[in-house]
């Protein structure tokens, strides 16, 4: 961490794979703004690279971070994305929607409408991780490198998208929640609360 925001206090923090952010709490004097850093290692010494939210007027309530980008939600579920941190962050336009989760798989974000309860992906989709089947409702999500998972709405059974053993999947069980790394996805089931990876 820079020496400059080790003493600032935080109310949420997440780590990529090359760049971490935290969002700034209540006790700070900019609550909501937002911290990214990364770490250059060199043989003989650490250097940190500090970037600061380019928005200092809009408070985050939660933040993902991927491989390279780096994802917010305001308090109101409107979703603000870049890239990797540099000095120009490549804030793209948000979205027309407001969103109530949001979750990073690598190179791609996807994020449940409020309204709707869908999930719209933005980011990389080169194994259609960022495709998921259009009017299903979902209550919880997670993403991976290739892959993007949900529990649906109408029944809390699993649905995954992207590069994906489907044969893997449990059918007919329903789950409390779930998690994904890059390769793998787990869920807790509701009956019994016994883990499936």
């Amino acid at each position: 961490m820079p020496p400059s925001n080790q003493n600032r206090r935080y109310s949420n923090i997440e780590s990529g794979q090359n760049h971490a952010c935290g969002i700034r709490s209540d006790l700070d004097q900019y609550p909501g703004m937002m911290d990214c850093w990364s770490m250059k290692k060199t043989t003989k010494q650490r250097s940190f690279y500090r970037s600061l939210w380019p928005h200092p007027n809009i408070a985050l309530q939660s933040i993902v971070v991927g491989v390279d980008l780096t994802c917010g939600l305001d308090q109101d579920g409107m979703a603000f994305y870049w890239g990797s941190p540099s000095p120009q962050f490549n804030i793209t336009a948000p979205p027309p929607y407001k969103f109530q989760s949001v979750v990073s798989g690598g190179n791609h974000v996807c994020r449940i409408v409020k309204t709707t309860s869908e999930v719209k992906c933005w980011g990389g989709n080169f194994m259609n991780q960022g495709s998921p089947q259009e009017e299903t409702r979902f209550i919880a999500l997670a993403g991976g490198s290739k892959h993007s998972c949900g529990i649906r709405q109408d029944n809390h059974c699993l649905e995954c998208w992207g590069s994906f053993n489907q044969s893997s999947i449990p059918k007919d069980v329903e789950f409390l929640g779930i998690a994904s790394t890059n390769i793998m996805t787990c869920g807790i089931r509701e009956d019994n609360l016994i883990m499936d990876c």
